[in-house]
């Protein structure tokens, strides 16, 4: 990849790696080969111990600086970081965008309230003659299984107490990951951690029919579009 590049500094490689797709990966990758390039000196140079330190603490270094993003963590979709009260704001304009989209098409009521007491108001909650369709919005679901657990817990209570109150009614409840379209792109370390039926947000905007994004350019531009609104 690059060690036949002498001239690169630590600064260029984390610079390098700042522009890639896949940083993880790249990383990765890297780490191999420096690696290779550390058995070749020590060949070479007779295990001189003072270059061989050299580059064990450069590889720290570049690894240390790098800030190894989750892959699976909404940020990936943005073109510019953002703080965190930034992508707080921007989860929040994403859900008022997601329920305008519904409402617009009309086929269905909106019931968003307070399920219990002290809890915010629900994400999705619609109701079209005898369906209801309930769902959280989370821009992660990579979380330890401790919070897993007690995300999938929480939203299976209230799906029970919707039960109970529309006794009724047919109800499905969700949790959507703002992350990806689609459930089958979500990898297997997320959905093995939910009992609860996960959903990307074309599959969501599918169950009210309304038109989905279809590929990820333009999930991407709408996303950053809407990040760029709130700045």
């Amino acid at each position: 990849m690059y060690k036949n590049n002498t001239n690169m500094s630590i600064i260029d490689i984390i610079n390098i790696i700042k522009t890639q797709t896949n940083p993880i990966q790249f990383i990765y990758d890297l780490q191999k080969e420096i690696d290779v390039v550390l058995i070749e000196l020590k060949k070479d140079l007779h295990k001189n111990e003072k270059i061989s330190e050299w580059i064990e603490i450069s590889k720290d270094i570049v690894l240390s600086n790098v800030k190894q993003q989750d892959e699976t963590s909404f940020k990936n979709l943005l073109y510019n970081e953002l703080s965190q009260s930034g992508n707080i704001k921007l989860g929040i304009y994403l859900e008022k965008c997601i329920n305008n989209m519904i409402e617009k098409k009309g086929d269905w009521q909106n019931i968003r309230k307070k399920i219990e007491k002290g809890h915010k108001q629900t994400d999705i909650l619609y109701m079209k003659n005898d369906n209801i369709i309930y769902a959280e919005i989370k821009g992660n679901l990579n979380l330890d299984t401790e919070k897993s657990k007690i995300t999938d817990e929480k939203i299976g209570k209230i799906i029970d107490i919707l039960q109970i109150e529309y006794k009724d009614k047919k109800i499905e409840g969700f949790i959507v990951n703002t992350r990806y379209l689609r459930v089958s792109d979500f990898p297997k370390k997320i959905t093995k951690k939910y009992t609860n039926i996960l959903l990307g947000i074309d599959d969501l905007l599918e169950k009210f029919n309304v038109d989905t994004f279809k590929n990820y350019d333009n999930y991407k531009s709408f996303v950053n579009y809407c990040a760029n609104k709130l700045n």
